[in-house]
């Protein structure tokens, strides 16, 4: 990322409003075309089989036009590169980590995992050629991928239930079996259908922080119905919650919520009329008794049910009316209490049709995978991505109030810094005290700083920014905490506004001040890097309006540090 196109991108967003960028329901203009993203054709039918988005953005469109091929499109954070992959046999993808992506898929009596890049080529140091295959039955089909970490974890189902049942296969991340997951990586989910079984497939897989929320529906003689069922890491097989209906179960669907519990949707048909169901599990597979099921009825004839938990702990539920007339959104909270509609898109165009909902954590954004033409088009360049607005709170939902919200978010966009709550990242904790690991990883971001030639710090080992830490001692911005010897770093410590000050003087080698900037400081070993700071208008002082006093030994919260360094960057591109 060069510095100029940095500059460029702080310049455009401190110009936007700070309380709003826009209303719910309002196309992203600055995604894709015009707010949508067209993917060409593929095959000579839609065939829609899952609609997948990543926190970040990125989206994932699986296409399954008939029983012996496949494929999926992804597309990128911006809307701007749509990749097509053809799949030699049935199957879908999914992402993994960093940019990677895997899919796993049925070809001939094999069932094959492959890891591909963004661009859609196989990754040869992946297995044998990118490719490997899984330790299943020759009966067996993918119908579910999720990436955990260092495993992939791959889901599937077989028509055969005397020789198997729904089934999950975890790989390593050089795509062998995991030897500590089941049986040589290989776990019967629900094991001994009985009598009268004859598809029984894994929906979904959820990443709990016990193992794995699996979702599974068995179709039969005797009706149909969904389990969940928890799996443990080493592959153990929890107790199964079932879900029955006495109408016909037509589409099930789940999604996980921010606070790691999992949403089941169910949709059941009585002639063309549809109800549609809701139930919630925390993430050990306990069904919460206090969710209260909307279970509201469709009059018309529906579709596939969709769903998608946006990050402020809403559940978007999605769903077509009529022979593709047009689409729901529903709005359901926490309790399963009906908060009413999403403003519905695309409402001047009849015939558009929904193929899945994906929120996006990183921007408070809805992805729709849409037919922006008629109803059973047919043709796979009809299908587009389409980004809205979700929520109006920008990139995190608790800065709104902070007067360094603008900056908090011109930051984000730069990468610099990601949130406060990991994996989800959909706060910055403002006020929360910057502690020194923090700033290491923020100046090491900010400035593109270089790897460390050496271990500088005892008190770092094992600590995920102990990287960070070496490459900031490297680059002489910090010189331990422990003087005279300066062997530690003290990586939990807080910063204080002094030590800020000196850490950004170095960083940007700044020049002497012509005059003394605060009151407060006089004496201090600090006092010249702060007036240093002062000078070059990175800072302005601590007790507005005057602006006389600098307080420089207060900790400084997370909200200034963003507003340091955006002015940095703006100041000394």
């Amino acid at each position: 990322m060069s510095r100029r196109w940095v500059v460029s991108l702080l310049v455009s967003l401190l110009l936007l409003p700070t309380a709003a960028y826009a209303d719910p329901g309002d196309p992203v203009l600055e995604y894709g075309d015009a707010g949508e993203a067209t993917i060409d054709a593929i095959a000579s039918e839609v065939g829609i089989a899952g609609f997948i988005a990543a926190p970040d953005g990125r989206s994932i469109l699986n296409f399954s036009p008939d029983p012996d091929v496949s494929a999926f499109a992804h597309v990128s954070a911006d809307g701007a590169e749509v990749t097509a992959v053809a799949l030699p046999g049935p199957g879908e993808a999914n992402f993994g980590p960093g940019s990677s992506l895997f899919a796993a898929y049925r070809t001939g009596v094999s069932t094959t995992l492959a890891k591909y890049d963004e661009a859609g080529v196989l990754v040869d140091s992946f297995a044998t050629d990118g490719e490997t295959d899984l330790p299943v039955s020759v009966e067996a089909f993918p119908s579910a991928l999720v990436a955990d970490g260092s495993f992939v974890v791959v889901g599937g189902g077989s028509f055969d239930l005397d020789e198997l049942d729904a089934w999950l296969v975890r790989a390593d991340s050089n795509g062998a079996p995991d030897p500590n997951f089941g049986a040589g990586g290989f776990v019967s989910v629900l094991p001994g259908a009985g009598p009268g079984v004859d598809l029984q497939m894994v929906v979904d897989i959820h990443v709990v922080p016990e193992g794995y929320l699996v979702v599974v529906l068995t179709r039969g003689l005797g009706g149909d119905f969904v389990s969940v069922v928890p799996v443990a890491e080493d592959g153990m097989v929890g107790f199964a919650t079932e879900l029955s209906f006495t109408a016909g179960l037509f589409a099930v669907a789940s999604t996980q919520l921010p606070d790691g519990s999992v949403i089941v949707g169910i949709e059941t048909r009585f002639g063309d009329d549809d109800t549609f169901h809701l139930f919630k599990f925390d993430a050990g597979g306990a069904q919460d008794p206090a969710f209260e099921d909307p279970a509201f009825l469709e009059l018309d004839l529906g579709s596939r049910i969709y769903l998608g938990a946006l990050r402020t702990g809403e559940i978007a539920l999605g769903y077509n009316v009529g022979l593709g007339e047009h689409y729901e959104i529903r709005l359901f909270d926490g309790s399963g209490a009906l908060l009413g509609d999403f403003p519905i898109p695309f409402a001047d165009r009849n015939g558009t049709y929904n193929y899945g909902i994906g929120p996006v954590w990183h921007d408070g954004g809805l992805l729709l995978a849409t037919d922006p033409t008629a109803f059973s088009s047919g043709t796979p360049d009809d299908v587009a991505i389409a980004k809205f607005v979700a929520d109006e709170s920008g990139r995190f939902l608790d800065d709104d109030s902070s007067v360094h919200e603008a900056d908090i978010e011109a930051l984000a966009a730069t990468g610099t810094t990601r949130g406060c709550d990991p994996p989800a990242n959909v706060r910055f904790c403002p006020a929360d005290l910057l502690v020194r690991k923090q700033l290491a990883a923020l100046f090491v971001r900010w400035l593109g700083l270089p790897a460390a030639t050496r271990d500088h710090f005892t008190d770092d080992n094992g600590s995920i920014f102990e990287d960070d830490i070496n490459r900031l001692a490297e680059a002489g911005i910090t010189i331990g905490c422990n003087p005279p010897d300066n062997d530690n770093y003290c990586p939990d410590d807080l910063v204080t506004r002094r030590q800020a000050a000196a850490a950004i003087v170095r960083a940007l080698a700044l020049g002497p001040a012509s005059r003394d900037h605060f009151v407060d400081d006089n004496g201090s070993i600090f006092e010249d890097d702060i007036n240093r700071l002062a000078e070059a208008g990175i800072t302005i002082g601590c007790n507005p309006p005057d602006n006389d006093n600098y307080c420089p030994n207060a900790p400084i919260p997370r909200a200034e540090i963003a507003s340091m360094i955006v002015r940095a960057m703006l100041l000394f591109p």
